[in-house]
């Protein structure tokens, strides 16, 4: 074998070697690790016993060698000792570190809350050091009661909750306009207060109605305006201007009794007394910016001033508009409580706030849940954190979206749709989720769920002595009921009233002449949030528990005749409806509203009471439906016969808000005009029809409405304006006032009339310059309804 043979050979040789060692080593290195992770794991599992056998082993090894006992002992003993110090030390090292380094990530957090927090205010403060005089009064309205979800002490009704800011939960209601003031407003959407706002800067002013029942908002959308502007970030290129909210309830005593009050020098009181004393603004900034047309003067709650007042406060308001009339200027109200304004200086434009829509709900809730979950659990993770609350939230839309066995929509949706309904739902279902129980369906059950927390649950969390029992008969409440009985159909009350009322209350119910009304009147406002502090009086947290107070206590006393005395009056009203829930067997109490025949209001109260039943008590109530058909349209038909013409339009539209259930609202919108019942519809065309010669009715309307180019369902300003000249409701180009209209048979053009539209909802408005879509969209959506009804 040659050297170039043997070469090859010795190095295949020694590759292999080198590769089986490489093998060996792998092999040995994973039996290492064995081995290590063996030993490592017996000795953690044997840890707490390493003191005995290290002793032992020492002190064996003691004896054997040097065979003295006592020295053997000594050294295990020591060896024992030592050892156990080392592993108690290694444990206790341990679990320090772990305990540390958890409370330590805790403080972290929390000393940066605190440090963000030191920053910001130090931040603000040098902000108000740079701030002009406007900005100081825009910090200050910021930072006052327009920031938080502040919705009359709902809002923090159950412990552990968190009170949202308002722009975290805000949802962009949806607005109905009623009458618009030119021809390129009426192709405006007008869904949206802020377009509004920005349509308005082109005439550099506004008189604007926002109309709503109770709950729906109104005052929500006068602070998120408000809190934008303190911002400086109107939406929807707004123009800028400075806001000023002022609550018609706080300031009516003022307006009425000061002589020669002026917008300017209420504005300033208003600053000083409500916002902030430490304001220090020159002389006459109020007037000088009304003076520049640069300011919002929003007026909050006509409906809550005193029927006494509301004549004199109308006319102030009027006043103010019309000296200061190239400003912006909002109103709110209810439908009803507008009807007492009598300025003949009106709003030029006013629109409805419409309930919530199934996305306005869903929004809400996700938003709500959101909010709470983000500051109620801060160690969570952003994703664990949006879990939870899209968990809750998909609960309670389940449970509103739900259909009842009759495979209708739920009564709860139907209260939901009212943005304060809603929020009370949704604190509900936070403070039962996962306990089973269900959302009460009617608003009773609703709001005796809400007192029980109020008063029960949440003083029980908080280990707060409510100082009455809370006993079978329940004290607490009882003292409440006899409360909101005695103050009737007022709202508020004085404070040394208010505690001579309630002293005398537990005294009747057998406490010691030592049970402190005081206390318990100071529980109920900081604990229970049940009576609440505004201005210079005290009220309920909302007009609905008065009334929900009210008909629990007519019930206790028996007393059912105090409602029927009093059931015209706004809370009494409610009650009402709410004490006919509360009957085994509301018939009689519905009934006797149903006999007054000759009062169209009392029959209404009835049919309000009838739909509010839940089904099972509707039972033994089919002969009123009967009843209602036969009665529903005597007044009307007694009207067309005796020619009263005028009474009957406004009875017409009285009986299509009932039967559409639109009485809150004041007007009918498409969705309530398309359902509209065609048999009903049918019955009411035919009064005016026969009555009139053919001259009056809807089916003649529609037809000239054709005529005129119309479609069914399609809204063209155009034609309305042809068809208005057709029917008489524009004389040379000028649209007419409801008062102008002609309610007469001779004399009148041909249809009319029915106009569809109360006169209190046009009175003294600038109806020149007017466009009336409310009526010319209720003209072409009832065609519509006409034709799918063949009438």
């Amino acid at each position: 074998m040659d050297d170039k043979t043997a070469k090859p050979e010795e190095s295949e040789s020694e590759e292999k070697k080198e590769s089986d060692f490489d093998q060996e080593k792998e092999q040995a290195e994973v039996w290492t690790g064995k081995i290590t992770a063996f030993v490592a794991h017996q000795l953690r599992t044997s840890a707490p016993s390493l003191p005995i056998i290290g002793g032992s082993i020492t002190g064996i090894l003691t004896w054997l060698s040097q065979h003295d006992t006592v020295k053997a002992i000594i050294v295990g003993g020591v060896t024992f000792i030592v050892t156990g110090f080392f592993t108690y030390g290694s444990a206790w090292s341990k679990a320090f570190l772990e305990v540390a380094r958890t409370k330590g990530k805790d403080h972290g957090k929390g000393s940066a809350l605190s440090f963000f927090v030191w920053l910001d205010k130090g931040l603000e403060k040098i902000r108000w050091q740079l701030a002009n005089p406007d900005g100081k009064y825009l910090i200050k309205l910021r930072d006052s009661d327009c920031r938080y979800d502040d919705i009359e002490g709902i809002e923090d009704a159950i412990f552990g909750f968190s009170t949202p800011e308002l722009e975290e939960i805000f949802i962009n209601l949806d607005l109905s306009q009623l009458e618009l003031r030119s021809e390129e407003e009426s192709k405006g959407t007008g869904d949206d207060i802020w377009d509004l706002l920005r349509r308005a800067k082109k005439r550099t002013n506004l008189r604007l109605l926002i109309l709503a029942p109770g709950g729906r908002g109104k005052t929500t959308l006068l602070r998120h305006l408000a809190y934008n502007y303190a911002l400086k970030q109107p939406k929807q290129n707004a123009p800028f201007l400075i806001p000023v909210f002022l609550r018609l309830r706080r300031w009516q005593e003022v307006i009425t009794t000061t002589e020669g009050l002026d917008l300017p020098t209420l504005i300033e009181r208003h600053l000083k007394q409500d916002i902030s004393q430490e304001l220090d603004l020159p002389q006459n900034w109020a007037k000088s910016h009304l003076t520049r047309q640069r300011m919002l003067v929003m007026f909050d709650g006509f409906d809550e001033v005193k029927p006494e007042y509301a004549e004199k406060v109308s006319q102030w308001i009027g006043k103010q508009w019309q000296d200061f009339r190239q400003n912006y200027f909002i109103l709110t109200s209810r439908p009803k409580g507008y009807q007492a304004f009598s300025s003949e200086h009106k709003p030029r434009q006013k629109v409805f706030i419409n309930e919530f829509t199934d996305k306005n709900i869903q929004d809400f809730v996700y938003k709500w849940y959101f909010w709470q979950e983000q500051e109620t659990r801060v160690s969570r993770s952003l994703k664990a954190k949006q879990e939870a609350a899209d968990n809750k939230a998909k609960d309670l839309i389940n449970q509103l979206f739900a259909l009842d066995d009759s495979g209708e929509s739920s009564t709860l949706l139907a209260l939901a749709r009212n943005p304060l309904n809603l929020n009370m739902i949704v604190q509900l279902h936070r403070a039962n989720f996962g306990s089973g129980q269900k959302l009460p369906q009617q608003r009773v059950d609703l709001f005796r769920r809400i007192f029980d927390l109020q008063l029960i649950t949440r003083p029980q969390a908080r280990g707060i002595d409510m100082i009455l029992d809370n006993n079978e008969e329940n004290h607490r409440q009882r003292v409440l009921q006899q409360l909101a009985l005695k103050m009737g159909n007022t709202t508020t009350i004085e404070y040394s009233e208010l505690l001579s009322s309630i002293q005398n209350f537990i005294q009747e119910l057998g406490y010691p002449e030592s049970t402190s009304a005081k206390d318990f009147v100071e529980r109920l406002i900081h604990v229970s949030e049940l009576i609440l502090k505004k201005d210079e009086y005290y009220e309920f947290a909302h007009n609905l528990f008065q009334s929900y107070l009210i008909a629990l206590e007519v019930k206790r006393l028996k007393q059912e005749n105090l409602l029927k005395e009093n059931w015209e009056q706004n809370l009494w009203y409610e009650a009402c409806i709410m004490y006919a829930t509360l009957l085994i067997n509301p018939t009689d109490f519905i009934v006797y509203f149903y006999n007054k025949e000759d009062n169209p209001k009392a029959q209404g109260l009835a049919e309000r009471c009838y739909r509010e039943l839940p089904v099972k008590k509707r039972r033994g109530l089919e002969f009123l439906e009967q009843r209602r058909q036969t009665s529903l349209f005597t007044q009307l038909e007694t009207y067309l016969k005796n020619g009263q013409w005028r009474e009957a339009d406004e009875e017409t539209m009285r009986l299509m808000l009932l039967i559409a259930k639109r009485e809150d609202e004041g007007w009918l919108d498409e969705e309530s005009i398309n359902n509209f019942p065609c048999e009903e519809l049918r019955t009411i065309d035919k009064l005016w029809v026969d009555n009139s010669g053919g001259k009056f009715g809807f089916s003649v309307q529609k037809k000239v409405w054709l005529d005129c180019g119309g479609v069914p369902g399609e809204y063209d300003y155009d034609v309305y304006k042809k068809f208005a000249d057709e029917v008489g409701w524009r004389r040379s180009g000028d649209w007419l006032s409801y008062d102008q209209l002609t309610f007469l048979l001779d004399g009148s053009k041909h249809a009319h009339l029915p106009h569809l539209i109360l006169p209190h909802l046009t009175y003294g408005w600038d109806i020149k310059e007017c466009v009336d879509r409310g009526v010319e969209v209720r003209i072409s959506f009832l065609a519509q309804r006409l034709v799918t009804c063949n009438i």
